[in-house]
């Protein structure tokens, strides 16, 4: 974050990126995240990794799909491998057009486009109908296993 800050800061004091030109500012946001993602990515490997403890604690308390994890799956022998990502997936790409057809139906109705706004709202309920079907079908205390 300290990145992104300086980096933008000095993109729009030293080289006079303008933020309210529409050009400028996608040149500036471009390289930001390009200069930021760099960094971070640097750091991540410059870094010792986290205790193996504490990704077991990790593990434990959030459960990720085993298949990525498997060095510390292997140590949480207490824990049955979860076997549901693609379901986990649907379910997120799902939850993530949900809250977006509700925030652009609520922004086109405010905006007086009654219509679309209204798609918008019916495409959010469809979104989260599929959730809910779902979830039903695999039960709700899987969210708390």
């Amino acid at each position: 974050m300290i990145a992104a800050f300086t980096i933008s800061l000095t993109l729009q004091f030293g080289f006079h990126f303008d933020e309210n030109d529409p050009r400028q500012f996608a040149y500036l946001l471009l390289i930001t995240v390009a200069f930021t993602t760099a960094i971070w990515v640097t750091v991540t490997f410059l870094t010792s990794p986290e205790p193996d403890e504490k990704l077991l604690s990790f593990y434990r308390r959030v459960r990720p799909n085993a298949r990525f994890w498997k060095p510390i799956a292997k140590q949480a022998t207490d824990i049955a491998p979860v076997k549901d990502g693609i379901l986990n997936l649907i379910n997120w790409i799902c939850g993530v057009a949900m809250i977006y057809s509700f925030l652009f139906g609520l922004g086109q109705i405010i905006l007086g486009s009654m219509m679309l706004g209204i798609i918008f709202l019916v495409a959010g309920f469809i979104f989260g109908g599929i959730i809910f079907y779902q979830m039903n079908k695999r039960g709700w205390e899987t969210l708390s296993q």
